[in-house]
Order: C-alpha cells, then structure tokens, then sequence
C-alpha cells in the first residue's frame, strides 16, 4: 500500500505518512459504497517506530481465542460491540492482513463493494472446524470451499453478538451508519488533547450512528421474499376479523336484551365495571 501512495506523499512532502494512510483510507471505503466520513488531520509521524509492538491486537482470530477474549478485544478499542461488529463487514472486500496469511481465504469473489451480505454469509452456514495444511485450524463450510475465522464464527455462539449481526444482516442502512461511526472513532482514537479530551471530539459526535427511518430502508426489502411477512399480515387482519365478529355479537345480544327489558318493565343501566346489569322499576 505505501508504494501506491508514496507519488502522492512526494507530491505533498509536508503531509505526515499517517495522516495519509487513513485519508486514503476514508476515501477508499467511500469508494466502495460507505458513507461519507470526515477526516481529521494533524497527525504526526514516529521517527523510528519503536513501541508498535504494543499495538499487536489482543484477538486476531486464531483458533485459541476465547469468547471472552473476542469481547475484551472490543472493548479496549474503545468501541461499542455494535460498531466492533460493523468493521468486521469489511472483511467482504479486500485481502487479509499479512499476520493473518497462514489462513485459507473465501473461495467465493471478494464483494466489488461494502454490503451487509457478509453477515448473511457468516449466519447462514453451517461452520465446522477444519484442518489447513499449514497444520492452523479454523473453520469450513459445511459441504463448501469457504472459510472463516473463528472470531467470525463466534458471530453466531453469543445471544449479544448474534442479535448484531443479524440486525445487519437485514438492515443495510443501520450497518453502513454503525460503520461509518466506528471507522472514524478508531482512525481518531489516538488525537489525544489533555486527559480525556480528543481533538476530534467535535467529528465524532456529529457521526453517532442515528436510527434509520422506514423510507430510507424500504429499498432494501424489495427482493426479500416476503412469505414470512404474509404470515403476519394475515394473522393481524384474522385477529382483527375475529375482534371485530366478537364485538359484533355482543353488541347484538346487549341491544336484545334491552329490548326485552323494555317490553317487561325493567330498564337495563350501566355498571361501572363488566357486563349491563338489570334494575327494576
């Protein structure tokens, strides 16, 4: 990636390395279908480089990582597990890290652009655990070429995580907002300004992921067979058949009773609570 960028860091000699890998960065998500983010620059670079051996992630899929692991993960980044799960869709484009090459990539086309169809994907198999060559153990798709990382299987093995993927799953929108978030609270995670404060405060609040309305998800739902919404939609309209047949009968056997009461004498009042009650003249 530095070879593809370095004609435009000689371009712009005084623009830090660091500064330009998220740009470039940003940009190529948006490329590829994310929403428009906002870049905070100021970064500096490292003259040596020393002490990046404290950034090794703290879970990167092995096959020895525990749940609780998956989780801890998430939470030292800084990130709600909602956003934590919304980066991991970009595992749908692009390649693997290189610590990561000893794992056996998708045999299916990476995605041309960022969807929602990678939950799809980790939800809708059937995951075993498999052997590669190089002796590292990760998982298979039953009676399929396709691959995962354990803490992509791991998706479906936890209620919390499971309901996040499965809400993205079907909510294209909701996940490109989280997604959007979570991309720019991380690539400004490290722009400290005192204690607690960040500089990139004011960026990162006007980018909380707000709910969806209904209009702009309608499209999504055009090409999803809709048997299991036909179900509902005709459950509610039984319901409120039978409902309506259930007043109708009581309002007929009230109005009946109160003619026959006419007839002899009585006069039929209104209890505070439950059914007419007879009073007599």
């Amino acid at each position: 990636m530095l070879a593809t960028l370095e004609p435009v860091k000689s371009q712009f000699p005084d623009l830090s390395w660091s500064d330009l890998i998220v740009f470039a960065g940003t940009a190529a998500l948006e490329l590829k279908g994310a929403p428009e983010m906002p870049f905070c620059p100021g970064r500096t670079d490292a003259s040596d480089g020393e002490g990046s051996e404290n950034l090794e992630p703290w879970s990167t899929g092995a096959f020895d990582d525990s749940l609780a692991d998956f989780k801890h993960s998430m939470k030292i980044t800084g990130l709600s597990l909602r956003e934590s799960i919304a980066l991991m869709g970009l595992s749908a484009i692009g390649d693997m890290h290189p610590s990561l090459r000893t794992y056996m990539h998708p045999a299916d086309p990476k995605s041309a652009n960022i969807t929602s169809k990678f939950y799809d994907h980790i939800l809708g198999e059937d995951w075993r655990e498999f052997t590669m060559p190089s002796g590292e153990k990760q998982f298979k798709a039953s009676g399929k070429n396709i691959y995962a990382l354990k803490t992509e299987a791991m998706l479906g093995w936890d209620a919390e995580l499971l309901a996040v993927a499965q809400e993205y799953a079907v909510d294209e929108a909701a996940f490109k907002a989280e997604l959007a978030t979570a991309w720019t609270k991380l690539m400004t995670a490290d722009r400290f300004d005192g204690p607690t404060g960040n500089v990139c405060d004011e960026i990162n609040a006007k980018l909380s992921a707000a709910p969806v309305c209904e209009e702009e998800l309608s499209h999504l739902y055009k090409d999803i067979p809709n048997s299991n919404d036909a179900g509902v939609i005709a459950a509610a309209v039984v319901g409120a058949l039978i409902g309506a047949a259930l007043f109708i009968v009581a309002a007929v056997m009230y109005f009946k009773k109160k003619a026959a009461a006419a007839a002899s004498g009585k006069v039929l009042v209104e209890a505070d609570v439950g059914m007419p009650v007879e009073a007599t003249n």
